[in-house]
């Protein structure tokens, strides 16, 4: 079944397809004994099935390396990663009996790949559903590739690839259609750790199962030791602000700060997808009679969503920080706007949700005149009685 020269990751997809027409317990038959029988090739590809979406696939993979483990059949590397891979997954409890079982057995050897070159790191802002996506160019001797991750607020790693390049200019191609495509902050390698780390917690917290892409893209970023982290948008503006430079910032200064936002649609082209869109927000403003009553259920709204913006808003700071290019306070600005929506400020008072408020409207109103163009468009259709046989 597996086709000659393929990756690991496309093997994996591929026989992912044959499996997902299996019935369950054929599946898990399968891939427990595709693990278990101890080919290099089928454990490589395995260790993948471990971070699959379908539960049942994970644990058919645990069953497989429990059975490598029991017949002391795991080197040392391998174990290394399944330490790391228990620490991806919500289930990774379900690993620490085959970890405990290799470790008895004392493995050694295995084979550490060579390791990657990563030569630069460019990210997006978070947008208004909290996704970004996060680029690296990297080596590693001729080999050359993007590594690509994106991160959305809720789900933690979503997805991540690898885009092979041929050659230098290949690879230099590929980086300029995506910054063309989207505008991308150059930040320094030291911003994947808590970034990523962040997005594990955020998705661990609420069962979401990193993509099985991040084996991949995680060493070629230099993280692949990474562990989720918690505490939210108070720890991660904890890890932006080491030296504590908000806690001593005066009253006023913190005021202008906020009153700095009223930039940032200027300022960030991804600012045009920060608005609401959800079917709650949109079904209360179909009740909406004035403009004025529309504005209050949408001020409404987003007070509601007041911690999903703090996070946003945090992450952006994060961004910032590390970008050499941007001005000294802009990452201030979101820390400080982060932190007065977890003080409690109300959004009226933050200048930013002014456009926000008023670009969600516009949304809004589009979309009800395109609903309203599909009815129109329905109503005006010639009827055609149908034929009579």
């Amino acid at each position: 079944l597996v086709q000659g020269g393929s990756t690991p990751f496309e093997t994996y997809s591929g026989l992912r397809e044959i499996v997902g027409a299996m019935p369950v317990q054929m599946t898990a038959t399968f891939l427990t004994q595709m693990i278990g029988q101890g080919d290099a090739r089928m454990i490589d590809v395995g260790r993948y099935f471990l971070l699959d979406p379908v539960g049942e696939m994970r644990d058919a993979a645990i069953a497989g390396f429990g059975l490598l483990a029991e017949g002391a059949h795991m080197d040392a590397a391998l174990l290394s990663d399944l330490i790391l891979i228990r620490n991806w997954v919500p289930n990774g409890k379900a690993l620490d009996t085959l970890i405990a079982t290799a470790l008895r057995c004392e493995p050694s050897g295995g084979t550490v790949p060579q390791p990657w070159q990563l030569h630069r790191v460019m990210t997006s802002l978070p947008d208004g559903t909290g996704s970004q996506s996060i680029l690296g160019v990297c080596s590693r001797g001729s080999a050359r590739a993007v590594a690509a991750a994106m991160i959305k607020e809720g789900h933690g790693i979503k997805d991540a690839y690898v885009i092979p390049c041929s050659s230098r200019g290949d690879q230099k191609t590929i980086v300029e259609q995506i910054e063309q495509a989207m505008t991308m902050h150059d930040v320094s390698p030291s911003y994947l750790a808590p970034a990523t780390g962040f997005a594990l917690g955020d998705g661990l917290a609420r069962g979401a199962v990193t993509t099985p892409g991040f084996l991949d893209v995680a060493p070629m970023f230099g993280i692949g030791d990474v562990t989720p982290e918690t505490g939210g948008h108070v720890a991660l503006l904890a890890v932006v602000d080491p030296d504590g430079e908000l806690a001593a910032l005066s009253d006023n200064r913190r005021g202008g700060l906020i009153g700095k936002s009223r930039d940032w649609f200027s300022e960030h082209d991804i600012s045009s997808s920060w608005f609401v869109s959800d079917a709650t927000l949109m079904a209360a403003l179909e009740e909406a009679s004035t403009a004025a009553s529309a504005k209050k259920i949408v001020a409404g709204h987003l007070e509601e969503m007041r911690d999903r913006w703090a996070r946003i808003f945090a992450r952006s700071s994060l961004i910032l920080r590390h970008d050499r290019s941007a001005p000294p306070d802009a990452w201030m600005s979101f820390a400080v706007v982060a932190q007065a929506l977890e003080a409690g400020r109300e959004i009226k008072k933050i200048p930013v949700f002014e456009d926000i408020l008023g670009q969600t409207l516009e949304v809004a109103a589009a979309r009800a005149m395109e609903d309203l163009d599909d009815d129109l468009e329905w109503d005006n259709e010639e009827y055609e009685p149908p034929e009579i046989q």
